[in-house]
């Protein structure tokens, strides 16, 4: 009797295990599967190699908040020239070209007119600026004085000052003189020797004229020929200017352009220009 009651206990714990086995089985199964199929859930992380690569990127980020060289090492090698140095060196092209803050500009304002005068005899290319804008309000001098004037800042190396020229050379075709029967040839003729004088800045490899270029292109209807005339012309100007420069004992211009300013004249191009505030 006694061994029948040991028995029949042992098949009752037995089951009693078997049972709570099933219970618990699945849900074991599922916890694992998830944890394996997501090792982020619940902090877990069963692949160490991931977890290896996040310590990696961690301690690189580190590395770049705490050494700003190699911060703006990889700005510039994501961004060409979109940097604080690289900025800067775009900077000082533009003003070694004849570019000025309005700020650099302004002080000009408070000279008078002899003094500006002076100072533009002298090779001062903002006093220079400031004639040409005097003589512009004044309305009383020519078209071709003013453009001169930009000239003469343009052979002291401002390529700034070709844009300037090119645009007071240009023209509008409604005017009376335009209106006779060889109106069309003379407002395009005119028009021709705007596009040469930017093409002088274009040899000197500034390339801010590229939009004064493309607006009054887009006012004519050129040929191959006129465009072959354009080179010609832009070639010819610019031999002239450096001759006046080689006169004044200056040397020969330097058409140089570092490689940031080609980034940044490209991005210009594409339509992602970002301007410089200087002020």
């Amino acid at each position: 009797m006694q061994n029948i009651k040991i028995t029949v206990l042992i098949i009752v714990v037995a089951m009693g295990a078997f049972a709570s086995y099933l219970w618990f089985k699945p849900k074991y199964e599922t916890t694992e599967t998830t944890k394996y199929l997501n090792p982020s859930d619940a902090g877990s992380n069963q692949n160490p190699e991931n977890e290896d690569f996040s310590r990696e990127t961690n301690d690189d980020q580190e590395k770049l908040d705490a050494d700003p060289i190699e911060a703006e090492k990889l700005a510039n090698s994501v961004n060409p020239w979109h940097s604080p140095a690289n900025f800067e060196e775009v900077e000082k092209w533009k003003e070694s070209r004849g570019y000025y803050s309005a700020a650099d500009l302004d002080m000009y304002k408070n000279y008078s007119v002899e003094t500006i005068k002076q100072l533009a005899q002298g090779g001062d290319i903002k006093a220079i600026y400031q004639l040409a804008r005097l003589k512009v309000s004044e309305g009383a001098s020519k078209k071709e004085d003013i453009v001169n004037i930009y000239l003469d800042a343009a052979v002291l190396g401002s390529s700034q000052a070709l844009e300037w020229a090119g645009i007071m050379a240009s023209t509008d075709p409604s005017f009376s003189r335009f209106q006779g029967e060889d109106g069309e040839q003379l407002y395009k003729k005119e028009m021709l020797e705007a596009l040469s004088i930017y093409q002088v800045a274009l040899i000197r490899g500034d390339r801010e004229v590229l939009e004064q270029v493309n607006r009054t292109r887009s006012k004519l209807e050129l040929t191959p020929e006129d465009d072959e005339y354009i080179k010609a012309r832009g070639a010819e100007i610019y031999s002239e200017l450096e001759e006046k420069r080689k006169s004044l004992g200056l040397g020969p211009f330097d058409n140089s352009v570092p490689q940031i300013v080609k980034n940044y004249h490209d991005d210009a191009a594409t339509g992602f220009k970002r301007f410089i505030d200087r002020q």
